[in-house]
């Protein structure tokens, strides 16, 4: 599992959402998965416009907190229960 922390990050340009989708693909092909922590208001509708929030999973992405580190503790604690839940599948 990958945390992406993007706190403070209100708007990001074409390229970076496409690179943020091939690595997503990238990550999930080799078995893993992306998280992104911190995601604000104007971000996640930007996520939600391009169509990058539904290829993610909502619950992959965790809202920007008031305190500095909540989502990020919020993501890893997503990423963790991931972990236990993948490994618990069959091969």
């Amino acid at each position: 599992a990958v945390v992406l922390r993007l706190r403070g990050r209100t708007d990001v340009g074409s390229t970076f959402l496409l690179v943020l989708e091939r690595y997503r693909s990238e990550i999930e092909s080799a078995g893993g998965a992306l998280m992104l922590a911190g995601v604000g208001p104007e971000l996640m509708r930007q996520l939600e416009r391009t169509g990058i929030l539904p290829a993610l999973g909502e619950d992959r992405v965790c809202a920007a907190q008031p305190t500095l580190t909540a989502s990020l503790g919020v993501a890893l604690q997503a990423a963790e229960k991931w972990l236990r839940e993948s490994a618990d599948e069959p091969a």
